[in-house]
């Protein structure tokens, strides 16, 4: 008897294949389309994106408090003297 299972004396069909299914309509424009479109716009998009990111640092770190800001802060110092009553080892 042979490797593939069948009987050495029938030569080997193989099962017939079911027809592949065709697509649903409309899948070209759904999804081939969007990929000939120029990339230009979605080069915009990332080039926005990162404009937005820049400014959002730069505006978070001119909202941040300088160290001489901190330390008069009354709310801030309370905390620090607190913390560092509790810390053992001080």
């Amino acid at each position: 008897m042979s490797e593939s299972g069948g009987s050495p004396y029938q030569p080997y069909k193989p099962a017939p294949q079911p027809e592949p299914s065709t697509p649903p309509p409309g899948w070209k424009e759904r999804y081939l389309e969007p990929l000939k479109k120029p990339p230009v716009k979605l080069a915009k998009a990332v080039k926005e994106d990162i404009n937005k990111l820049k400014q959002y640092q730069t505006e978070r770190q001119q909202r941040r408090r300088t160290p001489a800001e901190k330390r008069a802060d009354p709310d801030l110092a309370k905390l620090t003297y607190m913390l560092n009553q509790d810390r053992p080892g001080r």
